[in-house]
């Protein structure tokens, strides 16, 4: 929450010099106190690669060697075969919840690009500096969290009598819904700030459009996704069987790089596209 707000507003209003100093001097003794804590930390040998422990599977499945080899290259046992075959029938999932993972990132880049175009005052003397408006999915998912557990939880559990109150799975659908609905009201907010442009002729990139900077709210409070991102790691990690439950939980970081990936090459597709015939972009 201060990266969001407090250093969003020194980086703006003072300078980026200031702004990344700070977080430098906090990442330093962040080290120091890892570093001083290191003898307290329980320590565990390495047991090897989850991830080499597939590929054995893979690699001795396409070779058809005698059964009689000794090798993890060439035959397997039953319980890394099994370990393998969990962890690919969770691939359709982690597919799945990449698309979500484009409209997080969206947050951090067109959501604050459009925020950089609208009316940023809060008062007659303070401006909204438009990064800071990521901290609102911070406090909306924080309260959401909060709600979901306490509130809808234990209601739930009357009717459906699962611990959980639904499904991970179920979760995650609804997680999905509400991410259209994210979309559609970023679709019509879009439209109607393009409308606006172009009536006042404000198509300039460093004109300010007459449309207070708050109609951004719901986009952003509804993207706090207490849903597909509580929903799929707990996923990942439920269904990851035991020995390479570390190799579960990437899953869930794998769907977040995948959709900054994706998130990027959309971004970029479509500004090369409205280039084009003479337009602005």
């Amino acid at each position: 929450m201060t990266a969001q707000t407090l250093l969003v507003y020194i980086q703006d209003k003072v300078g980026f010099g200031l702004g990344y100093g700070i977080p430098t001097i906090g990442l330093v003794v962040s080290v120091l106190v890892f570093l001083l804590g290191t003898p307290l930390y329980r320590h565990r040998l390495p047991s090897g690669s989850p991830f080499t422990r597939m590929v054995q599977v893979f690699v001795a499945a396409m070779r058809k060697w005698k059964t009689g080899q000794k090798s993890p290259w060439m035959l397997c046992i039953v319980t890394q075969v099994e370990e393998t075959n969990q962890m690919m029938k969770m691939v359709p999932v982690l597919i799945t919840t990449c698309i979500p993972s484009i409209i997080i990132a969206q947050t951090t880049t067109l959501f604050i690009r459009q925020g950089t175009t609208l009316d940023r005052r809060m008062g007659p003397h303070f401006e909204i500096p438009p990064a800071c408006l990521i901290a609102l999915v911070s406090i909306f998912l924080l309260t959401s969290v909060v709600i979901y557990d306490r509130l809808f939880v234990p209601a739930i559990q009357r009717y459906t009598k699962n611990p959980r109150g639904i499904s991970l799975l179920q979760r995650l659908g609804i997680g999905l819904v509400l991410h259209v609905i994210v979309m559609l009201t970023a679709c019509f907010v879009e439209r109607k700030r393009l409308s606006v442009a172009r009536q006042k002729h404000l198509l300039d990139q460093d004109d300010t459009i007459p449309l207070t900077i708050f109609i951004l709210l719901l986009q952003f409070a509804l993207t706090a996704d207490t849903f597909v991102d509580v929903a799929k790691l707990e996923f990942f990690y439920d269904q990851a069987p035991e020995a390479i439950k570390s190799l579960g939980t990437s899953y869930c970081t794998t769907t977040i790089s995948i959709g900054n990936f994706l998130n990027s090459f959309l971004l970029s597709t479509v500004a090369d596209l409205t280039l084009r015939h003479a337009h602005k972009g």
